[in-house]
């Protein structure tokens, strides 16, 4: 039932609000405010941490951007970019495409069911008979 025409073009549109209007637009931006929320979590922790331990000469906006790049690594967040990393990041994407292309699998043809591989059977019988002459 998944592979009807029918269904098709509702898949179709159902997928694409997915993933390029409604949907995907408020799941990326709810990831985006619970990674920085646990970033910030983490730095203040680290802060406390510090401060109980005796650290009480270091200032602690230089404590906040030390802390803020392993949250960032941990989190896997990523920074203001460089053109190296743009660059390298859209090779990383073509490579992904291709690897995406040769794996799809095509879902035409008879499929494996028996009443369709009976119609296929009768169909092949049907080509084979030259005519409506009978043997007898």
């Amino acid at each position: 039932m998944a592979k009807s025409l029918r269904a098709k073009s509702s898949h179709k549109a159902k997928r694409f609000r997915r993933h390029n209007l409604e949907y995907q637009s408020v799941v990326d931006e709810r990831a985006g405010r619970i990674v920085d929320k646990a970033i910030e979590n983490y730095i203040s922790e680290k802060i406390k941490l510090a401060r109980e331990e005796g650290d009480e000469t270091t200032p602690e906006e230089e404590l906040k951007e030390t802390f803020r790049v392993q949250a960032e690594a941990l989190y896997k967040k990523k920074g203001p970019k460089s053109t190296n990393d743009e660059n390298m990041e859209v090779e990383g994407q073509q490579d992904d495409a291709e690897s995406k292309e040769t794996n799809k699998v095509s879902t035409s043809g008879w499929r494996s069911a028996r009443h369709l591989n009976y119609r296929r059977a009768k169909k092949e019988k049907s080509k084979k008979k030259k005519g409506s002459f009978m043997k007898f």
